[in-house]
């Protein structure tokens, strides 16, 4: 995923760019791994995001809706989810995502 993006988040479009030219993002698990989540470890559940957001995302802070609107957990819209490529996120992890924190497919609380 960081190599389709070049390394540009998928909510903002920041790359960070350190020493020598190196850009970091972060792989994102839209469906949490692991029990009792047991999402896939594939594109159809990644996103690539800058730490900031992959940060907001893990922990409730935002919400991707039906229409790929990014919201905050205020309800305020951050951006619009960009894909690149063949790329895309299979819909039933976002709904998944959503529900782990009681936000409506529209991203309202």
């Amino acid at each position: 995923m960081k190599a389709t993006y070049a390394n540009a988040c998928q909510i903002c479009g920041t790359c960070l760019v350190g020493v020598a030219g190196r850009r970091y993002s972060e792989g994102a698990h839209v469906r949490p791994l692991g029990r009792p989540h047991l999402g896939p470890d594939d594109e159809s559940n990644i996103l690539c995001l800058c730490p900031n957001h992959h940060t907001q995302f893990d922990i409730g802070g935002l919400f991707v809706s039906d229409d790929l609107t990014v919201t905050d957990v205020a309800g305020n819209i951050v951006g619009q989810l960009t894909f690149s490529g063949s790329h895309s996120v299979d819909p039933l992890h976002f709904d998944y995502h959503r529900s782990l924190w009681s936000v409506s497919p529209a991203g309202g609380i």
